[in-house]
């Protein structure tokens, strides 16, 4: 197997040794490891803003953090530069939603907790804790639109540069294996290789662009017309077009940009391909510990 020192650009990433796909377990990024740092940012946040909801989202971003850490990663080492801006795209998009899920079931969790144990008399701190979570609401309602944005257009740059977009266990086992390109793995949650999850981003990012759009038109046209019966078939005609839209809109982004394996994303370079003869057949690029 080949060692490759110089195709990269000169970072602590570059590729030094061989190694296989299976040599190390993924392992998180070391800020993300350590729950105990975001509680204190989380708190010293509550403390100066006496904001609930801004410290809940900030515990959350530890949620994400491994991907805003892994389209870094992706920056610094893909030698396909033509394409790395949307893959980078992507695994910020995928943080954000993470936060976003995060946060949602942490309010979701805080609720049912209030609910059950909700003193009686207590209807003062009720009516703060819900406009507490109106607030984180919104919040989360922003990181949705944000993660839509990052992956419609990781998904468009995708496509107008020719590449293919790929997120998965496969990425996370090469970071952290020190190897390069990513290649398919079996291992994953649970033991499961769960493939690509660029499409359910990408479905994610459709249903968001389906609620936002189908909303503000549908009060639109609520409020222009004074004819009911023409307000139902024009907000039906509306809705049903939109729909089909965006129905179709993923169908053609996830057949022409989502990668089926890994090996559909990210080609061995020419640089980094081996001699059978000589090499054993190996054809994996290795880098040292990245973080």
């Amino acid at each position: 197997m080949k060692t490759v020192d110089e195709a990269l650009p000169k970072t602590d990433d570059s590729p030094v040794q061989a190694a296989h796909p299976e040599a190390k377990e993924p392992s998180p990024s070391w800020i993300s490891r350590y729950w105990g740092f975001w509680l204190v940012m989380a708190f010293i946040v509550y403390e100066t803003t006496s904001q609930p909801a801004l410290a809940t989202l900030i515990a959350c971003i530890k949620v994400g953090w491994d991907e805003f850490s892994m389209a870094g990663w992706l920056l610094r080492v893909d030698p396909d530069r033509k394409n790395v801006f949307s893959k980078m795209a992507l695994y910020i998009g995928y943080g954000l939603w993470k936060i976003a899920i995060a946060a949602c079931l942490v309010l979701i969790g805080v609720v049912l907790l209030l609910n059950t144990f909700q003193p009686r008399g207590g209807a003062p701190l009720f009516l703060v804790v819900i406009m507490t979570i109106r607030g984180s609401v919104a919040a989360l309602m922003l990181g949705f639109v944000l993660s839509t944005f990052f992956t419609l257009l990781a998904f468009i740059t995708a496509l107008l540069g020719g590449g293919r977009l790929y997120v998965g266990q496969a990425v996370s086992a090469a970071r952290a294996g020190r190897y390069w390109p990513p290649v398919t793995v079996e291992r994953g949650i649970l033991g499961l290789n769960l493939g690509n999850f660029s499409r359910w981003l990408l479905i994610s990012a459709f249903f968001m662009v389906y609620a936002i759009f189908g909303l503000v038109v549908t009060q639109r046209i609520l409020a222009g017309d004074p004819n009911n019966a023409r307000k139902e078939t024009k907000t039906m005609l509306f809705l049903s077009t939109l729909g089909l839209t965006c129905m179709a809109g993923y169908l053609y982004l996830n057949w022409k940009v989502a990668a089926v394996k890994p090996e559909d994303c990210w080609k061995l370079p020419d640089w980094a391909k081996s001699d059978p003869e000589t090499d054993g057949g190996d054809s994996l690029a290795v880098l040292p510990d990245a973080t």
